[in-house]
């Protein structure tokens, strides 16, 4: 079996500024997702490397084009498959944290290697 694991880049922002989602709700929103810390995305794409190299990363999507929701669905279609989702953890109200577009991805391991 396996997992899908959310990995933030962001710092937990929830920016919806210039998002189709703003949009919809008849708005633009007042600030859009952006690089805060140079630093942590190039440590986050230091350590996707590293668990691609160990074999440990089976698919990997980046929510940058449509948020975490579209990021999910994607991958589900692909893989031809259903989704059983929490999202308790997740900063911020659920239609921010499902469709914000900030810096981050989703990765599918091994559920032996989450820990």
């Amino acid at each position: 079996a396996t997992t899908l694991l959310a990995i933030d880049v962001s710092g937990g922002k929830t920016r919806l500024g210039g998002r189709a989602l703003a949009q919809v709700f008849g708005s633009l929103g007042d600030v859009s997702p952006d690089v805060d810390s140079p630093a942590a995305l190039a440590h986050f794409f230091d350590a996707v490397q590293a668990l691609n190299e160990a074999g440990v990363l089976l698919a990997y999507h980046d929510r940058s084009d449509g948020g975490l929701a579209v990021c999910l669905l994607e991958m589900a279609f692909a893989a031809g498959c259903g989704l059983e989702l929490t999202i308790d953890g997740l900063p911020g109200a659920p239609v921010g944290a499902l469709f914000h577009e900030e810096l981050g991805a989703v990765v599918q391991v091994r559920d032996g290697d989450v820990g």
